[in-house]
């Protein structure tokens, strides 16, 4: 009966070992191509209103901050702010209608120029000018940034919700 188990296990054992690395081949390969192709950096990104206030000077006139910070785990390279716009009636199918662009204001000196990279933990800003008949009177489903994979790191809605509420407030028609 001895005998028996030795003849299985000579004839089983280099199955199921060959079997345990193909398993572990597999989930290597796969493991390697989720961190190379997939896993890009991502960002968290904020919009708020409000103003820059230095010691001894005056408030600036109000902005829009587009602020964030990279999540990790590589670099960033920012380089358009975007906003889409969605059909109506199809806004749960997310049917795009249209597509903008945002010229960065260059001329503040607080803004990160884009494009612009962006290391892990690093922060940056973007200011563009509050206005009536500014950014946040256009009605953009979505607001955000793209980065050079051609992927776009949106705001919140409930930021933009907000945002535009206050500017609704400030700029009654």
């Amino acid at each position: 009966m001895s005998t028996n188990w030795i003849e299985v296990l000579r004839t089983w054992a280099p199955i199921v070992i060959s079997v345990v690395s193909l398993c572990i081949a597999a989930f290597s390969l796969g493991w390697n191509v989720y961190r190379d192709v997939v896993l890009k950096g991502r960002i968290r990104i904020s919009l708020s209103i409000g103003n820059i206030v230095g010691p001894e000077t005056e408030a600036s006139p109000e902005m829009i901050f587009l602020s964030g910070v990279n999540l990790g785990p590589g670099k960033v390279t920012l380089d358009m702010i975007r906003t889409v716009t969605y059909k109506r009636f199809l806004r749960c199918l997310r049917i795009i209608e249209r597509h903008s662009l945002v010229v960065n204001d260059y001329r503040n000196p607080m803004t990160t120029p884009l494009p612009s990279t962006v290391d892990v933990g690093q922060r940056f800003n973007v200011l563009l000018p509050y206005s009536k008949t500014g950014l946040l009177a256009q009605q953009f489903s979505r607001i955000g940034l793209g980065d050079s994979f051609g992927r776009a790191h949106w705001v919140s809605s409930k930021d933009l919700r907000r945002a535009r509420r206050q500017h609704v407030k400030d700029f009654p028609s």
